[in-house]
Parts: structure tokens; sequence; C-alpha cells
């Protein structure tokens, strides 16, 4: 199996959710670390409106285990898409 890296935040009751991807019965080593400068969102003020909506949608995928992904591969992902859809080549 490849090495597989997510991040998590630690919840009040301490749950980690892995990724549902993980093969059924294979061995696995987790290592804890605490990222510097990172925090949780929840000090960080919302720029707009928008902003607390889309910081509580995010910290739910979080808590459901969703891995979180580089605005490459979320682009990437939507150019895909496009490219499927047919849509016209200058919008990409």
């Amino acid at each position: 199996m490849n090495e597989l890296i997510f991040e998590a935040y630690v919840n009040a009751d301490h749950v980690l959710r892995l990724p549902a991807n993980l093969p059924v019965g294979s061995r696995v080593r987790i290592q804890v670390e605490r990222l510097s400068g990172e925090t949780d969102g929840a000090s960080a003020a919302p720029m707009t409106e928008l902003g607390p909506t889309l910081l509580a949608i995010r910290q739910r995928a979080i808590a459901r285990g969703m891995p979180l992904q580089s605005a490459d591969a979320i682009l990437a992902e939507v150019r895909e898409g496009r490219a499927e859809a047919g849509d016209d080549q200058d919008l990409r």
C-alpha cells in the first residue's frame, strides 16, 4: 500500500475517523504530531459574510473524515468536470 497522509483535528471526544479507502484488515501506523501554526479555524476572523458558513462546512467535513485537498487538486477536478461536460475551452 502506498503512503497515505491526511490531517484531522482532535475533537473533544478524541475520535479520529480514518479514510474509508483503507483496506479492511490492513496494518497501519498512526503518528500524532502537532502541526505548528495551524488552528482549527475557530479563531480566524472571517473576511466576508460567507466565511462562517464555509468554515462550518469545512469543520463538518473534517469531523466526518473527509480528506482535505490542495487548491491545485480541486481545480484539476473542476477542469476535468468541465471537459466531460463539453464546456467551452475558453472557460478553462
